[in-house]
């Protein structure tokens, strides 16, 4: 599901969602419409198979974090960027690099981060 912060994270062009506060989602033709227009860039763009609902499929890349336990209430991922970088060093486990073909087994329970192979 694509929600208003996730959308700021991945590139929606003159919108700060963060500022503007918006609790809304985009259905399928919404988000079709915004990457027809470049007012949502995922690159390379995803097919139509790929964008379902309020939804897109995008594919994993390589490279995951895991969450050590749960040694702190929240992180605060409104902060500067070094700050937000310490907080997640301190309950998250080294960078996790897959080669080609090596499985990512997660958990019942477990929580991962994972960069995406789009952008």
């Amino acid at each position: 599901m694509i929600t208003w912060y996730a959308l700021d994270v991945i590139g929606v062009k003159g919108v700060d969602a963060r500022k503007e506060k918006m609790p809304w989602r985009l259905c399928d033709r919404d988000i079709e419409a915004w990457l027809d227009e470049g007012r949502l860039s995922i690159n390379p763009r995803p097919p139509v198979e790929r964008i379902n609902g309020a939804t897109v499929d995008v594919r994993l890349g390589n490279k995951f974090r895991t969450f050590r336990g749960h040694t702190a209430a929240f992180i605060d991922l409104s902060g500067p960027k070094d700050e937000v970088s310490a907080a997640l060093d301190r309950v998250m486990s080294d960078e996790i690099v897959l080669d080609e073909g090596e499985a990512f087994y997660l958990h019942p329970g477990e929580l991962a981060l994972a960069v995406t192979w789009s952008r």
